[in-house]
């Protein structure tokens, strides 16, 4: 009886997922290697309570992280790694070894993952487990042992002028051309930008605060007079009424998503035939032009909001002819 149970969910399964022809194949295949098995179905009460485990485990995670300042972006990143991570190795979260850790990095370097995807991966998997040992749920950490992954170090460029140029030209609209400006001369990071109220900015003074940034803090940065007056521009154009600096004409959403605003610097990237144009490319080009313009690393990681400046550092694009003149500057 569970035999036939069991062969009808396959072959419903393999309906949804291959060609008739594939379908009948493999049913054979399975149909003649069962025949001498007799199939008992699986008690699931443990499951079930090692499900209900991991999702209390989950949320008193997610609590910590929330006190801690993590953006909801980046707790909802480790959720869903988390999750994913338990659907393959199918135990609860405290019962899991250093093996099975590895094995669900390796399926994911298996199905062509990068290996600095896998390396974010880890690092999540890692911070978790750490929690786990500091709040005396486990004793020790599985992912102790397993070892960081290398990652090639990528030239990650900023715009050039040729390219910020095009993208300008690329602007269809006024609050594209707004959101552009505002992203190229403040440093803001794209979710800070989509929080920006009206009281947050002072267009006069050049100032921007940003509130509740990464981390939770609150910092201000600025703007160029370019930039004011795009913004000056979109403000005096717009039709929609409420508090947020930037909002969509027809949504059902007060202000702009992350996803909406990638979406409207990709466009823009589009028309003006440049490519890799994303949100946090604007903060890289923010930070590499102050540095060759003079400002001092300490400077640029305060108005970008970061908290150790060598995350800043990691933003800075030095080109070898600009590091070559920097030599013979100081050599000279």
């Amino acid at each position: 009886m569970e035999n036939e149970k069991l062969l009808n969910d396959i072959e419903i399964a393999l309906s949804m997922a291959v060609d008739k022809e594939t379908r009948e194949k493999v049913m054979h295949i399975i149909i003649s290697n069962l025949r001498n098995y007799e199939i008992t179905k699986m008690e699931t009460g443990v499951a079930v309570r090692d499900e209900v485990l991991n999702e209390d485990i989950l949320k008193k995670y997610v609590a910590c992280m929330a006190i801690d300042g993590k953006s909801k972006r980046t707790i909802k990143q480790y959720v869903w790694t988390l999750q994913k991570f338990e659907k393959v190795v199918g135990k609860t979260y405290t019962a899991v070894t250093t093996d099975d850790i590895r094995y669900f990095l390796g399926c994911l370097k298996m199905n062509g993952s990068k290996n600095s995807y896998i390396s974010g991966q880890r690092a999540c998997i890692s911070a978790f487990y750490m929690w786990l040992e500091d709040e005396e749920i486990i004793e020790k950490s599985p992912c102790r042992k397993v070892k960081k992954i290398k990652v090639e170090k990528e030239i990650r460029l900023p715009f050039s002028a040729v390219e910020i140029d095009k993208l300008r030209s690329g602007c269809k609209r006024k609050i594209d051309r707004a959101i552009v400006e505002l992203l190229l001369s403040s440093g803001v990071r794209c979710e800070e930008l989509c929080n920006l109220k009206l009281m947050d900015v002072d267009l006069a003074k050049r100032i921007v605060n940003v509130k509740d940034g990464k981390g939770g803090k609150d910092r201000v940065t600025y703007m160029s007079d370019v930039a004011a007056e795009h913004i000056g521009k979109y403000l005096a154009s717009r039709k929609v009424v409420g508090p947020y600096l930037f909002m969509p004409v027809r949504s059902k959403y007060d202000h702009y998503s992350i996803r909406g605003i990638e979406g409207i610097v990709s466009r823009a990237g589009d028309r003006a035939e440049v490519e890799d144009v994303h949100p946090h490319r604007f903060r890289r080009t923010f930070a590499t032009d102050l540095y060759k313009r003079g400002m001092d690393i300490a400077s640029i990681s305060k108005l970008m909001g970061h908290a150790n400046i060598e995350v800043t550092k990691q933003y800075i694009y030095i080109a070898d002819e600009q590091l070559h003149g920097e030599y013979r500057r100081f050599t000279a």
